[in-house]
């Protein structure tokens, strides 16, 4: 399905962004954070990287993914627009093991310059496909990461089943103590 490809794409910008606001990438704690598009299924790069410019690139895919789980959609798309102007986005088709792969981004460029057109791309297609409202910021007190709703009826609240139980709880235990 074309919109899974899209959310795929969005989920990696989810990460990223995740990734930058706990310290897990280059320049923090770690200097690979290949393992990222690797849950998503997406294969790291064969050349050497410089992961650093990737730091640069989640940083303003967390404040565009921030607009977005606010509902500040027409800053958000203005932002995007600004992206896709500023970036060369040329889609390309490439042989990938037994698969082809769509790139959107021409095949000489930096891996993380390619993520970051990808990533607006992907957000230009989540909004006219109408599924840029799945990005979301976790309800629960004291935590602002950010997810991707993949649900049908599109009603997540929280970041994991962690912070699920924790707000239930801190809900319960504060209804018990009013009775």
């Amino acid at each position: 399905m074309f919109n899974s490809d899209v959310l795929d794409r969005v989920a990696v910008g989810v990460d990223l962004a995740n990734a930058r606001d706990r310290g897990l990438l280059p320049g923090t704690t770690i200097d690979r954070p290949s393992w990222i598009f690797e849950a998503h299924g997406f294969l790291p790069p064969a050349r050497a990287t410089d992961w650093r410019a990737l730091t640069l690139v989640a940083e303003g895919v967390a404040q565009l993914l921030r607009l977005v789980a606010a509902g500040e959609h027409q800053t958000a798309v203005t932002r995007v627009n600004q992206e896709l102007s500023a970036r060369a986005v040329t889609p390309f088709v490439e042989a990938c093991d037994d698969t082809w792969v769509l790139h959107l981004h021409a095949p000489d460029v930096h891996f993380a310059d390619g993520w970051a057109t990808g990533l607006a791309a992907a957000l230009a297609i989540s909004y006219s496909t109408d599924d840029a409202h799945r990005v979301g910021c976790c309800a629960a007190q004291g935590c602002a990461a950010l997810f991707l709703d993949r649900g049908r009826n599109r009603q997540r609240l929280y970041c994991s089943l962690l912070c699920q139980n924790r707000s239930k709880s801190r809900g319960y235990r504060h209804r018990r103590s009013r009775r």
